[in-house]
Formats: structure tokens, C-alpha cells, sequence
């Protein structure tokens, strides 16, 4: 099914909403404002999570090398 010109228009229009919104360092679902480091931070800790989980090491992947 093909979208219609007004989907289209109404998807592009959410997608600039919610790029202004990480250019803010915000978030409208969240209580407090976030920052793109708070992201970051949070996104770092899941990834070291998952891989407590699955028995790998505490170490980020990205981090592996650096010393």
C-alpha cells in the first residue's frame, strides 16, 4: 500500500518535530530535559549490561583497545 501525500507530509513533519527536539536536548515524554551526554551515558550502561548478561565483559566495545 502506497502512503498518501498527506502521510508523507504528516511523517516528514513528526520526523523535524523530533529532530528539534534532540537539538534541544530535550525530551516532551520525559520529565526532566535530557542531554545528549545523558543519552549517551544511559546507552553506554545498557550496552555494558547487556553483555554482563550474556557473560561478556564490563568493558564497552568501543573502550576495548584504548589501553
Amino acid at each position: 500500500m502506497t502512503p498518501t501525500t498527506e502521510e508523507i507530509s504528516t511523517a516528514i513533519q513528526k520526523d523535524k518535530a523530533l529532530e528539534q527536539e534532540l537539538l534541544a536536548g530535550t525530551d516532551e515524554h520525559a520529565s526532566t530535559p535530557r542531554t545528549i551526554e545523558a543519552a549517551e551515558v544511559e546507552a553506554g550502561n545498557t550496552a555494558v549490561d547487556l553483555a554482563k548478561e550474556r557473560g561478556g565483559s564490563e568493558t564497552p566495545i568501543a573502550n576495548a583497545g584504548c589501553c
